[in-house]
This record gives C-alpha cells, structure tokens and sequence, in this order.
C-alpha cells in the first residue's frame, strides 16, 4: 500500500524542514512526499532541491504563484500515484507512526474509503497547546459515548456528514486519508474557484454514501502561523456564511429537521458575526446586505435590533 502525501509550499522556509523530516522518519517507507512549489520566493526552492537530491521518494513541482492552496493541491492529485493520498501543510508535522497506524487501519476495514485521526495544535514556536483537539470538542459537546463508538470501527454512511453540522468541522486537511479506488480522480480535486472553506466543502462531497474509520490517536500536529489564509477574517466569514447557505438548500443528503434547526442557528451567528467585522470597516452596503440575510433566516426582534445597531455603526 503506497500513500501519496499533498503539500502546498509558498515560502515556507522556517517550518519546511521539519515538515519534510516527520514524513522522512515515518517507519511505514512505502510513500511518495509531492510538494507543489507554489512559487515560493524565499529559501524554500533551495531546501527542496537539497532534499528531492537525498530521497528519492520527495517528487518537486515547480509552478508560478496561484495563492490558492487548493490549486497546489489538485496539482499534486493529478500526478500521485499512491494507493492513499493524504495531506500535509508546509508548516504542520506528522507523528512519528502516522503513516504505519493509518495503513493499519485501511488494511483491517477493507470496506472504508478514509480514515481521519486526531490531532494537536502547536505554536509557531512548535510548542503544544491543544493536545487531542477532536476529543476535547467531543467532550465539550457531551458525545463522549459517540466519539468512542466512532473509534470502535466502521461509521455509518452519511453519519459524518450530519455530525458536521450537529457539532463541528472535526475532519482537518492534516488528519485524513483517503482510499484512491474509492473514487473517481476528478471527485478528489478541490474546487479551485474558493479561496476558503475548500477543504471543508471536498470533506463533506467525499464522507457522502462512504465509510470510514476514526483513529482517537493524535498523529499530526496543526501550527497556528500568523500570515495564515485564515487571518483574513472577513474574507473566511463571508465564506463561512455561503458554505452553511449551500448545505441548507443544497444538502448532499436529506436533512433531519433537527439539523436544518442547527445550521439555521449556526448561519444565523456566522452572519451575525460578520455584519460586526462589516460594520466595524465602515462597509454600509455590505452590512445592509448582510442585515437581510439575517431577518431572512430569522425574523426576530432581537435580530431587527441588532441590524440596526451594525448599520448605524457602519455609517
């Protein structure tokens, strides 16, 4: 069984290292490491060239600016070869048995197309802050009898899809795996035309009429880097708003009322988050916009008032 491993790189010569060595020191040996240059104007070509003339299993693209993840990414989707692709950011590191555990649990579930696992947050000084992020939120949400049966072996079809919603996002580009016979080449390309929330929006079309299995075991560690695509706050919320829009009218499979009730409330709050940022920019149209958005998801008095506040402050 042979993994590919997706990394976008643009200038990312303070972390490179590191990240290159986590895969390198896996014990599992059968991967291929794609890094898409995503041209990067920092030291991060010559670290590259230096490490693609060590080990072989290191595959370099070179390719002019796109500042879009997803477009390295599919980049890297297009040539792998492996069995399993999987992810990893320029700046974020595998466990030691990352590659090994995962192997183990596709060759033990045949009928899984993706294993996910859990995962630490790290500073950008590489100090650990979050340990076990995914069971953390399970026990905040008081599922921790679900968390355990996900760990017990094969979930449901569709069952990850509406726990997207029920709970949060617990699927990171860095804790996934996916089986390639499971899927057409095409259905593993990102959608190029997002700027956020693409990883998200391709989660939610690959646990669709699929099986998979989650491993509580942390893997891989996720860096809090400033500079970061999701810094642009507004930018990631107005993408916030249309990705909860899109799978409250276009859900990839029927919604249970009670999770229509939850996206409803959570597209209600990304909304009302958004009309601050607007309204704190001195955007008056796009706060006005925004303000309709809200009365027309939920027409309340509480949300006229507070509609009225953001315009008058936008002004």
């Amino acid at each position: 069984m042979k993994f590919s491993i997706i990394t976008p790189c643009y200038n990312a010569e303070k972390h490179l290292e590191s990240m290159i060595n986590s895969v390198l020191q896996q014990t599992y040996k059968d991967f291929e490491l794609i890094i898409v240059n995503d041209g990067s104007t920092d030291c991060s070509t010559r670290i590259l060239n230096k490490y693609a003339s060590i080990d072989s299993r290191l595959v370099v693209i070179n390719q002019e600016n796109s500042g879009k993840p997803s477009i390295a990414r599919n980049k890297g989707i297009e040539v792998a070869r492996g069995d399993i692709i999987t992810f990893l950011d320029a700046d974020d590191i595998y466990a030691p048995t990352r590659l090994y555990q995962m192997h183990i649990a596709f060759e033990e579930n045949t009928e899984c197309a993706l294993v996910i696992h859990d995962f630490n947050r790290i500073s950008e000084d590489s100090v650990e802050f979050s340990q076990g992020v995914i069971s953390q939120r399970w026990q905040e949400y008081n599922m921790s009898s679900l968390f355990e049966k996900k760990h017990s072996g094969l979930i449901s079809k569709n069952e990850v899809y509406l726990d997207f919603f029920h709970t949060f996002f617990y699927i990171w580009t860095g804790s996934i795996a996916i089986r390639t016979s499971f899927y057409q080449k095409e259905t593993l390309l990102f959608n190029e035309s997002l700027t956020f929330y693409e990883d998200i929006n391709k989660w939610c079309d690959l646990v669709v009429d699929q099986k998979l299995v989650f491993l509580k075991d942390v893997l891989s560690s996720y860096r809090d880097t400033p500079g970061s695509l999701m810094s642009f706050t507004l930018a990631y919320n107005l993408a916030g708003i249309n990705f909860y829009k899109q799978h409250l009218y276009n859900p990839k499979v029927e919604l249970p009322s009670k999770t229509q009730h939850i996206i409803k409330l959570k597209l209600d709050k990304e909304i009302q988050d958004t009309m601050y940022l607007t309204a704190k920019n001195k955007k008056t149209l796009l706060t006005i916009k925004l303000s309709l958005e809200l009365l027309k998801n939920k027409f309340s008095l509480s949300n006229m008032t507070n509609t009225a506040k953001q315009i008058i402050l936008s002004l």
